[in-house]
């Protein structure tokens, strides 16, 4: 199943890269209309324009996909979290104003919650959202160091890391 924000990965992916929607339009032979829909999840995508798009921007499609382990896992902590603080399904979900059934649905990792949903259910949880996330400073000088073995250039890297320590910062998308 597409991750709920797969044209959020490609547009940031994009802008990355610093291609504009034309660009991307021209190579693949679509308006730059059709590509902003895209970005935007105006409709589903066609698979194929969909790998023609990760291919373009050298993503891995399996990125726009949600990994099983990252879900399950998310939910494990979800739940362990929930239940140190001795607080119910209910209250929290009354709390975090997250609807309560699909808050059940995600700690028994059946959907993977959006990054705010997640941000709601760790301000309301009392926990670092790191713990949630499972994003810290190590992961970003792991993740800048694997960039520079691929080959990523040092202005690259910089954007990288930026972006990258601006999301810790701010705990929000930087673009």
């Amino acid at each position: 199943m597409l991750k709920s924000n797969w044209g959020s990965i490609l547009k940031k992916r994009r802008d990355l890269l610093g291609m504009t929607q034309d660009d991307i339009a021209q190579i693949m032979s679509k308006t730059r209309n059709h590509i902003h829909n895209m970005e935007a999840q105006k409709r589903p995508p066609k698979a194929e324009d969909l790998g023609i798009y990760a291919d373009v921007i050298g993503l891995d499609i399996s990125e726009l996909y949600e990994s099983n382990v990252s879900r399950l896992a998310t939910s494990r902590i979800l739940r362990s979290a929930r239940l140190e603080k001795n607080i119910e399904l209910g209250d929290l979900a009354r709390k975090s104003g997250i609807d309560f059934f699909k808050l059940g649905k995600a700690e028994l990792g059946e959907i993977m919650l959006e990054d705010h949903e997640l941000q709601k259910i760790a301000e309301s949880l009392g926990i670092s959202e790191e713990r949630l996330f499972g994003i810290s400073k190590a992961s970003v000088a792991q993740l800048i160091a694997l960039a520079k073995r691929l080959g990523l250039q040092d202005d690259q890297l910089k954007l990288l890391r930026e972006f990258m320590e601006d999301y810790l910062t701010n705990k929000k998308d930087p673009v």
